[in-house]
């Protein structure tokens, strides 16, 4: 029957205690929470495409590339598995496939389908069940399709769907399989499967190759084998530049979609949660050692009672149990409360029970761990003596290292989390403000498939619409797809120089005043001069040119470069400029693809009234309506969503560092009562007190600081270091955080402070 006891009297003090024991319960809840999740998203990010048979065998090929994010090409030519099969004799099978977003038709509505094009060496390596129909629809011919159960009952209930044709991109395809769905959990879940087209160029790329590797095989060595390989195709090109990536990982280095969270942006989000957990568990353990104080004549009373350190121990411990189990009772409460949402930005398809078996899984471990920590301060106070425990003394009564090194943890995490917070928010706020070289602000873009000429008239009568343009190039942002040049021969180039990539951009006067480049040297050619091109500021660096102006590239008789454009960015922030060459030839894509501008202020009316035109008029089966805004604010969706949970984080942290330092002082106030008195009876006023008793804690403030900002001076450093345009760390980040940590102690625990040196002397003494 002692366990039912401690339980009461463990109940009892977190009653006694009730704002301290919600504040505790509280802080370590939502630790909990934040730290389960970012561990769970981060366990399912990893385990992506291990469902697969022989997963550790299988690989991704890719190419080295300087235009592509990364470095690295997703995209190989077609040849390229039969040639690693046949001539490597380390893979023991190789197939292409190809994989994108497709539309299909759907009544009168279009809707989006991920579709798989594969073939039979394909499905050897990845197997897909066939639930009906017959199992050669890969073989047969190109207007055959399977599609998944999920596709077959949203399109056609209980009916089979062999035989009957679907409008997929435009094309009638003959329905000739139904498949088993993949797992949402693949960077390859589809909805249909179709036979995936040929070609023997090896200029061409636009397959995803993959290899199986034999057992046995030593990886590290025939990686080395595949970074080394050069084919020669026979047209006198080369081939090479191989890099292999296990399944398992392309999901969080190169991923096939976005991710509302960057993988190192979710690492982030699991440390801070950790942090925050062990401010939250810094503070219990303040309190608690702080109720052991005061309860020092109570557990005195039970030794003299028979009580034995083993029983008090048991005693600590289920009082610090106890507080764990409430705070992961309502972490798991707001787990319930946020799962909706979490599912939808994580992606996570699991069901609800796997995931609150995990989150219980990784709360008892975080619960054990927090416990052993416990065990220290509860041996150190069941080892004092009666006597220390009855009167007090030199060791128990006035020494406070340890609440005082528990309050110095809380504010170096509580200072370091805001640190990161200010900092990441101004280097976004910098990405967003600076000058990008390009025009973005109320441009858009439509793009139709097929074609339709008329469209651009028909949208120039939209009143919110002020400029328009279309026909002849293809838009920046987004980039629907770009063509590069490597040359090897340009007018002054260095021995042993090396071939330099150049995107091309189709350019006209009127694309140029569009997207608002600007000429920092040289003329413009006039539309339709194939000889005269410009050249950015990076190209000009990397082909090594001071002054490009008048110089020809590819060959003596060929382009000559009249101008250079200031460098602007169209990607990711921490991708580099890439070096390009404006191509002033006429090219017409009828219709496709229409630049325009709108009012300010007005992109969802004008958005609908372009949506309403093209649903009126049937002029394409397909459009796409981008904003450039738009596109650039989803470069920076996961900056944005950390910098959400940062905030979050750093308000629960301050929170919990506030509410320990109020205890702190609450419990220095009421052991220098006496003092104080004294003090005032000798002449002491109240600010000199106030000043006493203040000073402490400005100076654990100003140790956490003096920790907090160089580490988190490091880190952030080299965090900005991956963006292309870095802010600066200012000095006024440091000044500002500061005074508002000072001014936030101030307003929390002064009036504590104040109260105490207002206190009477006679009835300080007389209490004592």
């Amino acid at each position: 029957m002692i366990l039912p006891h401690y339980i009461k009297v463990a109940w009892r003090n977190l009653l006694r205690y009730k704002t301290q024991s919600i504040i505790s319960i509280v802080g370590l809840a939502v630790g909990f929470a934040c730290f389960v999740l970012a561990s769970i998203w981060i366990r399912y990010e990893l385990t992506y495409d291990t469902f697969h048979q022989d997963t550790e065998r299988i690989y991704m090929v890719r190419k080295l590339s300087e235009h592509s994010p990364g470095g690295l090409s997703q995209y190989t030519t077609f040849p390229l598995a039969e040639y690693l099969e046949n001539n490597l004799p380390e893979v023991e099978l190789a197939a292409n496939c190809q994989y994108g977003l497709d539309k299909y038709q759907l009544g009168n509505s279009l809707q989006d389908t991920y579709t798989l094009g594969a073939g039979k060496k394909f499905l050897q390596m990845f197997p897909i069940q066939i639930v009906e129909g017959t199992e050669d629809f890969l073989i047969d011919k190109a207007d055959n399709i399977a599609i998944t159960e999920r596709i077959a009952k949203k399109i056609y209930g209980k009916e089979s769907p062999i035989g009957k044709t679907l409008n997929v991109s435009r094309e009638e395809k003959t329905i000739v399989a139904v498949v088993k769905n993949w797992p949402m959990h693949s960077n390859f879940s589809f909805d249909m499967v179709s036979p995936v087209w040929s070609e023997s160029s090896w200029g061409y790329t636009s397959w995803h190759t993959f290899i199986k590797l034999h057992e046995g095989v030593d990886v590290e060595a025939f990686r080395q084998k595949l970074e080394e390989l050069v084919i020669h195709p026979g047209d006198n090109s080369v081939y090479k530049g191989l890099k292999m990536t296990p399944i398992s990982k392309i999901r969080y280095e190169n991923p096939f979609k976005e991710t509302a969270l960057h993988f190192n942006h979710l690492i982030w989000f699991a440390i801070a949660g950790g942090l925050l957990v062990l401010c939250a568990l810094f503070n219990y353990l303040n309190l608690f050692v702080t109720r052991m104080r005061i309860r020092s004549r109570e557990l005195g009373l039970r030794k003299v009672c028979g009580s034995s350190n083993r029983h008090l121990l048991w005693l600590f411990s289920v009082e610090f149990l106890f507080t764990l189990f409430w705070a992961i009772l309502l972490g798991l409460t707001l787990l319930e409360l946020i799962l909706p949402f979490f599912k939808e930005i994580s992606e996570i398809n699991t069901s609800r029970l796997s995931i609150y078996l995990e989150a219980i899984g990784y709360s008892a471990v975080i619960a054990l761990l927090s416990f052993l920590v416990s065990l220290l301060p509860i041996y150190y106070f069941r080892r004092h003596s009666l006597h220390q425990m009855v009167k007090g003394g030199k060791k128990g009564g006035d020494r406070r290292g340890f609440q005082q090194a528990g309050i110095l943890c809380q504010l170096v995490i509580s200072i370091g989390i805001i640190f990161c917070s200010v900092v990441l928010i101004k280097q976004v706020h910098h990405l967003r403000t600076a000058e990008m070289g390009i025009a973005r602000e109320n441009r858009a873009v439509v793009r139709t498939s097929p074609p339709v000429a008329e469209l651009k008239d028909l949208l120039a009568q939209i009143p919110t619409i002020t400029e328009i343009y279309g026909g002849m190039e293809e838009p920046l942002v987004p980039s629907f797809g770009s063509a590069h040049l490597s040359i090897n021969q340009w007018e002054g180039r260095q021995e042993g120089a090396s071939d330099v990539t150049l995107r091309q951009i189709d350019c006209s006067h009127a694309y140029f005043d569009y997207y608002g480049f600007k000429l920092i040297a040289g003329s413009m050619p006039e539309d339709g001069e194939e000889k005269k091109v410009l050249i950015n500021e990076s190209a000009a660096k990397a082909l090594g040119m001071d002054d490009p102006v008048g110089k020809s590239i590819m060959s003596e008789s060929g382009p000559v470069i009249t101008g250079v454009v200031q460098d602007f960015f169209i990607s990711s922030p921490t991708e580099p400029i890439q070096p390009m060459l404006f191509h002033f030839r006429k090219k017409d894509y009828g219709g496709q693809i229409i630049l325009l501008k709108y009012s300010e202020g007005k992109w969802k009316e004008c958005k609908q009234q372009i949506d309403d035109v093209i649903i009126k008029n049937q002029t394409s089966w397909f459009s796409m309506i981008t904003n450039m805004e738009e596109e650039y604010d989803k470069m920076l969706a996961s900056e944005n969503a950390l910098i959400r949970i940062l905030d979050f984080i750093s308000v629960i942290c301050i929170l919990i560092s506030l509410f320990g330092l109020f205890s702190l002082v609450t419990l220095d106030c009421e052991k220098r009562r006496k003092e104080i008195a004294i003090r005032k009876v000798n002449g002491a006023d109240i600010q000199t007190i106030f000043g006493m008793i203040w000073k402490k804690y400005m100076l654990l403030l100003c140790l956490a600081m003096g920790i907090a900002f160089p580490i988190g001076y490091l880190i952030m450093k080299r965090w900005i270091e991956s963006y292309v345009m870095q802010a600066s760390i200012d000095w006024w980040i440091y000044v500002a955080i500061a005074l508002f940590m000072a001014l936030t102690i101030l307003l929390c625990v002064g009036w504590r402070i104040y109260k105490a040196a207002r206190t009477n002397p006679a009835e300080a003494i007389k209490t004592e």
